[in-house]
Formats: structure tokens, C-alpha cells, sequence
């Protein structure tokens, strides 16, 4: 009997939401990143489209207030209005979830008043530690050796054009002065680190004005190297990004690199070594 009312009860909101309006139905935990692809999608259609607001948002529209439309909060949902997953559903596959046209023009309508060029040819090293190894469950979907990663892809940025520094921001900038001291003993860079009391926002825009990149599996990179192709027109293999970016996706890919970046496809022993 209780299975049969269940099914009743969601045939009849089936009945009631009708749309036209989407809202994705965005969980608490969801970071900037996550959430610009959700907005992302919502912009593509801004009459019909919406995000529910939440918590982890609220900050950053003081600085992105373009955003601000595009989100609505629990008590604006209609009955009417169709519910979407944020994480069932798929936002965040470049080319196939959105065109590089409309990302660019997302970023130049929406983004791009908080950032300027730079004229430093700066290499800005961005590593993602917090969650992603804090958590064993989330560490073993985003998990990946960063030291060997770091061994492969730092060689191959200097390669490409020599570096006068590698600046590092991070959210875990204790285990990157341990471990990556061998780049100036070996390579003769020096490496300088940001300061701990930076802001996400100060490390969006160290990040994004920075001519060269060098990210890890994160999204809050992944729009760093948006606004910076942005920023800097035709310079998208300045940014360099992982292959790897986590165990959900059957092939473990990011999806969400820019085709024009630079990109480490594998490193010694595998991205589950």
C-alpha cells in the first residue's frame, strides 16, 4: 500500500510540475566551481532556468553579482516549477554540455569585472588538497599521486618556455613547502608560496591573471583557466591540467578541459598508483 501512494504522490507532482521553469536543486556542500557550471547551463536559457541558492554561493556575489539572477532561494520554488538534480545530471562536459562560445561569453558578461591582465609572465602552480584528501570517501573518488604528477608536469611547463618562478596557491600549502623543495634544488626554479590568510577569492585571481597555470583535478581550476583564456586570447596551452580528474566517470577524464589546453595525459605508475 505505502508503494502505491508513493507512486500516486509523485505522479501528482509529476502533474503539478509542468515548468516551464528548471530549477537545479543544489545541495549545501557544492563549491564555486560546481556552482558556475550549474550557472553555466541556467544562462543558456535565463528566462526558464534557475539554481536554488545556497549557503556556499551567498559570498561570492558581492564580487559576481551578475550571478545573482540566475539563483533563486527555496521559498521563490514553485509547485510549478520542474526540479533538476546538480549531481545526477551532467553540466560541466566542455563541447557537449556547453560551447566554448557561449563559456567565453559567460565569463566576459558574468565574471570578468574582478580580474585584470597581468603583464608578469607568471607561472601560478594551483594544488588541491582540503576535502580531496582530508575525506577518505571524496579522496577516493579524487585522489591522485600529486607528487608524481607534480614530477611529470612541472618539467614539461618549463620546457614549453623557462619560468623565472613557480608561485604556488594551494589550500594545503603545509604539505606543498614539504614536498616540492626538489623544483629549485633539481630544476633551479625558485618556488614561492601565497599567503595563508588568502582569500578564495584572492586565490581565484592569482590564479586566473596568471599567464601560465598549472592546475590540478579541481574545478575551481578548471574557471581559473576559463577566465584566463579570456583574459589572454589565443594562449590556452599556457594552461595545464591533468587528464585525471576522478573515479566516477568511467574513464576517469575531465571532461571539463578547454581542448586547446595542455594537457598530462598519464605519469609514472598510473593515476591510481
Amino acid at each position: 500500500m505505502g508503494g502505491l501512494l508513493s507512486s500516486a504522490r509523485a505522479k501528482a507532482r509529476d502533474v503539478v510540475r509542468r515548468g516551464p521553469r528548471q530549477v537545479i536543486w543544489t545541495p549545501a556542500y557544492m563549491g564555486f566551481g560546481n556552482l558556475l557550471y550549474l550557472a553555466l547551463w541556467c544562462d543558456e536559457d535565463p528566462d526558464n532556468r534557475r539554481l536554488l541558492r545556497t549557503g556556499r554561493l551567498e559570498p561570492w556575489l558581492a564580487t559576481f553579482p551578475a550571478l545573482a539572477d540566475l539563483a533563486v532561494t527555496p521559498a521563490d520554488v514553485s509547485s510549478r516549477d520542474i526540479r533538476r538534480s546538480a549531481v545526477s545530471e551532467s553540466y560541466g562536459r566542455f563541447g557537449d554540455d556547453f560551447t566554448e562560445e557561449h563559456l567565453n561569453d559567460f565569463v566576459r558578461r558574468r565574471l570578468l569585472g574582478a580580474f585584470s591582465p597581468s603583464t608578469v609572465d607568471t607561472v601560478v602552480v594551483n594544488i588541491r588538497r582540503g576535502d580531496y584528501y582530508d575525506d577518505p570517501a571524496v579522496r577516493g573518488y579524487f585522489g591522485m599521486d600529486l607528487n608524481a604528477y607534480l614530477r611529470a608536469a612541472v618539467p614539461r611547463v618549463l620546457e614549453q618556455r623557462p619560468a623565472g618562478e613557480l608561485h604556488v596557491v594551494s589550500d594545503g600549502l603545509d604539505w606543498c613547502r614539504v614536498r616540492m623543495g626538489w623544483i629549485e634544488e633539481e630544476l633551479g626554479v625558485p618556488v614561492t608560496f601565497d599567503r595563508e590568510t588568502a582569500t578564495p577569492l584572492e586565490n581565484l585571481v592569482d590564479v586566473a591573471t596568471s599567464r601560465r597555470i598549472l592546475m590540478t583535478n579541481s574545478t575551481f581550476s578548471y574557471w581559473a583557466g576559463y577566465i584566463h583564456d579570456v583574459l589572454y586570447p589565443g594562449t590556452e596551452a599556457d594552461v595545464w591540467a591533468p587528464r585525471f580528474f576522478s573515479r566516477w566517470q568511467p574513464d576517469h577524464s575531465a571532461w571539463q578541459l578547454n581542448t586547446r589546453w595542455s594537457v598530462i595525459e598519464e605519469i609514472p605508475g598510473g593515476w591510481d598508483s
